[in-house]
């Protein structure tokens, strides 16, 4: 072949090339795809999801003109937005996507815990069991360091993410939200109800409660750093009511039971032991330390 017909042939395969090429760019599926994920209205919804999904106008941010955005809107009631039913890829028009009785607000697809929507809202992932991968389930962290996990939190109905939720100069773990005299961090050691000072409703107080039976209260037991829940702490056979904690001759059940301090082997000051204090016999608990030390009232 010559060469002008050489170049000829090439000029048409060219052509084709590029002409194939266009066809194919100016396509619909092309210029679908191709703006597929773009936001004309700025309502954090993509076009296409507003048309196929939302059954919202991919023009117009607030579609009802009810002054939410349409991304933010909740149509199903399911407790998430619009925008976050895209980020779980669940139906923003049905409630239950999934149709196994839950509605998908408060679905735990990562069982750590924790709901979809109190994930989002604590800024971790819904389909992750450990969103920052430090070993430590989402429900189980402490991020913000009160004392309490997101999961008791969640539960509270405090915030995970700020210590004192509300305001008040006390972390959330100290604060005693149901008044019985054990602070919600001591309440998971007791395993009584955060919100409940009468958890078992024996008609007897969490603080006053004496589970193991070793003649200390929960309280009492928390304060001396024993084990509400085991009769004998240290295992030494002795059972902790009757224990010595500041070995002044006084055991510690004695020690609540005339107002004494059972960690200050001298309460009252005075440079006599409590054991030796002659005010201790009579049981009237009057005398140097009537009262002056933490615990019950003398009697």
């Amino acid at each position: 072949m010559s060469n002008g017909g050489t170049k000829k042939a090439a000029g048409i395969r060219a052509t084709l090339v590029l002409g194939a090429a266009a066809a194919l760019l100016l396509s619909p599926a092309a210029v679908g795809a191709g703006t597929r994920d773009r936001d004309r209205d700025g309502d954090g919804l993509p076009n296409h999801y507003e048309r196929l999904h939302t059954m919202t106008r991919a023009d117009v941010a607030d579609t009802d003109g009810d002054g939410i955005p349409d991304g933010r809107e909740d149509p199903d009631r399911d407790r998430l937005t619009n925008r976050q039913e895209l980020k779980l890829h669940t139906k923003p028009r049905d409630a239950d996507s999934d149709d196994d009785g839950t509605k998908d607000g408060w679905e735990d697809p990562d069982r750590d815990g924790l709901p979809n929507w109190y994930e989002l809202q604590i800024r971790t992932r819904a389909r992750n069991a450990d969103s920052d991968g430090d070993g430590i389930r989402d429900g189980r962290e402490d991020f913000d360091g009160d004392g309490l996990t997101n999961r008791v939190e969640y539960r509270l109905g405090t915030k995970a993410r700020n210590a004192d939720s509300d305001g008040d100069g006390i972390p959330d773990g100290r604060e005693d939200f149901d008044g019985d005299g054990l602070t919600n961090r001591q309440e998971l050691r007791t395993r009584t109800q955060l919100r409940d000072p009468d958890s078992d409703g024996d008609g007897i107080n969490d603080c006053d409660e004496d589970p193991d039976g070793d003649g200390l209260t929960n309280c009492q037991e928390l304060r001396l750093h024993l084990r509400v829940r085991d009769a004998d702490s240290d295992d030494d056979g002795i059972p902790d009511g009757r224990e010595d904690a500041d070995h002044d001759g006084l055991r510690n059940r004695a020690e609540y039971r005339y107002g004494c301090d059972p960690l200050n082997p001298d309460s009252d000051g005075d440079g006599i032991a409590d054991g030796k204090e002659h005010s201790y016999g009579d049981g009237s608990g009057s005398g140097e330390c009537d009262g002056s030390g933490p615990g019950c009232e003398a009697g």
